[in-house]
């Protein structure tokens, strides 16, 4: 039963990959962005109860397997000819400082912000509700030309 709900998002994926199949990359992107922003949302709000938290972990990590493999292709299919090495490169840096600045920004919100109550002023969820706008600007707005 424990691990049922870490495995249940990737066994998601290949449900609503299925089911969005005839969408565009742009489209299934948004889509995931919005799942993992309400499962954020979710557990900032439910976040001291145990299943209804458990249930927004599983919709946000649903969200992030959506966006996982889209980001490199978004990133190669909106870029100009001849430099798709290039934005490849910048949206996995973009990633890779995203992560290294969690790393270390959350850890240190958490040592210095003071105690409220039983509790810190910042919870779990709501430091993890510090990722939703990192991916934000990884959001296209213009449309994929077609080749």
């Amino acid at each position: 039963m424990v691990e049922l709900p870490r495995e249940l998002p990737g066994l998601l994926l290949f449900l609503l990959v299925g089911l969005m199949s005839r969408f565009c990359d742009v489209r299934i992107l948004r889509f995931s962005f919005v799942i993992g922003l309400a499962g954020v949302i979710g557990l900032i709000l439910l976040g001291d109860m145990r299943y209804p938290a458990i249930a927004m972990i599983v919709l946000w990590s649903t969200g992030e397997h959506l966006m996982m493999p889209l980001r490199n292709s978004m990133g190669i299919h909106m870029a100009r000819p001849g430099t798709e090495g290039v934005s490849l490169g910048v949206v996995r840096s973009m990633g890779n400082i995203g992560q290294v600045s969690g790393f270390y920004l959350i850890p240190i919100l958490f040592v210095t912000l003071p105690f409220r109550g039983r509790s810190r002023v910042l919870t779990f969820p709501q430091a993890a509700a510090c990722h939703c706008p990192l991916n934000a600007p990884l959001l296209p707005t213009s449309p994929i030309p077609r080749t």
